[in-house]
């Protein structure tokens, strides 16, 4: 996804979307800057880590894109992207 993002819009490639995996040792820095509404990253690409786990109130939308196979996790993200 993040590909295809700066494929379509290059003059924004670069901060403004960024992808956060568990894998990143920098993931946390990334989630935190996420958290701040003025910063960089305004998208955050992420599996697993922004569906559930994670507090962002200036978050407005979520998109899911991936199969869940868990009822009890799918009502978790549910949750997660329609909470005031």
């Amino acid at each position: 996804m993040l590909k295809r993002f700066n494929h379509l819009y290059p003059h924004l490639k670069g901060g403004f979307a960024k992808r956060i995996t568990c894998e990143d040792s920098y993931a946390q820095t990334i989630i935190d800057d996420f958290n701040i509404a003025e910063k960089e990253p305004y998208i955050a690409v992420s599996v697993d880590m922004m569906d559930t786990g994670i507090d962002v109130p200036e978050c407005v939308n979520l998109v899911m894109f991936k199969k869940v196979r868990s009822k009890t996790k799918f009502w978790q993200m549910i949750g997660r992207g329609t909470r005031p």
